[in-house]
């Protein structure tokens, strides 16, 4: 596996590189009905108004493509997460900024916790770990990376809107792995995402994304052996990191 590397190691790549091909889609590009009959151009009023007659279905107009039609009684399983985002915009600057907040700790403190997420991974010699994360209310602690490759701040807080909308990820000791999207890093592909709480009565949440399907058991060993070595970690690291994540200062 090729080596990664934590924040500060080299110079760090230039996240605006991710560039995405976009085609703006207007209200008049949506087919209400086929109709064999000349095309009439119609206003935005109009095709607003049509839309209005279906009062079961949910119309995304996106940047990206074709708009998506979506019956609401589908909807009831994501629900949260899109409570999770609308809550999200309303309260964290951050979005519109295409920021992410960091947690404020001590320069050397957050060198041991990239340093040692590096070289648990490193040390597993797994192929296609691309990313280590650790994460607490909205915020980041440390982000280690293989090199030649960087996560977009946006495809950051899809991961934050994935961990804070669903409640069952945040159970402590839990392991979690499941498939997801990061458009800005690969807009036509999946990669898979180790999340893990492991401690608890904290908010921190350790994260491993992979684009091997079957990396869940080496992940977890992976996970295990940076809790064994933070929990080591002099001037009692752990208690110190949960101490940091607990304050009133840092919660949404």
């Amino acid at each position: 596996m090729n080596e990664i590397e934590a924040p500060g190691e080299s110079s760090a790549a230039d996240i605006s590189t991710f560039n995405q091909s976009t085609t703006n889609v207007s209200v008049t590009q949506i087919e209400l009905e086929d109709d064999d009959t000349d095309i009439i151009p119609i206003s935005e009023d109009c095709v607003l108004d049509k839309l209005a007659e279906y009062p079961y279905q949910v119309f995304v107009l996106s940047e990206y493509g074709r708009p998506i039609f979506v019956s609401n009684n589908r909807l009831k399983s994501i629900h949260r997460y899109m409570e999770s985002c609308v809550s999200s915009w309303r309260a964290d600057i951050s979005l519109f900024q295409s920021a992410i907040r960091i947690i404020p700790m001590q320069p050397s403190d957050r060198d041991y916790l990239s340093s040692t997420m590096s070289s648990c991974i490193s040390a597993a010699k797994l192929d296609g770990v691309l990313f280590g994360l650790m994460i607490a209310h909205r915020q980041i602690a440390t982000i280690v990376r293989l090199k030649r490759y960087v996560i977009h701040p946006r495809d950051t807080h899809i991961l934050i809107n994935l961990i804070t909308g669903n409640s069952s990820l945040q159970i402590s000791e839990a392991q979690t792995w499941t498939p997801i999207c990061l458009p800005y890093f690969n807009d036509s592909g999946f990669m898979y995402a180790y999340i893990a709480f492991p401690w608890e009565g904290s908010a921190a949440c350790l994260i491993l994304l992979s684009v091997k399907k079957d990396h869940f058991d080496p992940l977890n060993d992976v996970i295990i052996l940076c809790i064994e070595v933070y929990e080591k970690y002099t001037n009692t690291m752990l208690d110190y990191v949960n101490f940091r994540l607990k304050k009133e200062s840092l919660k949404n």
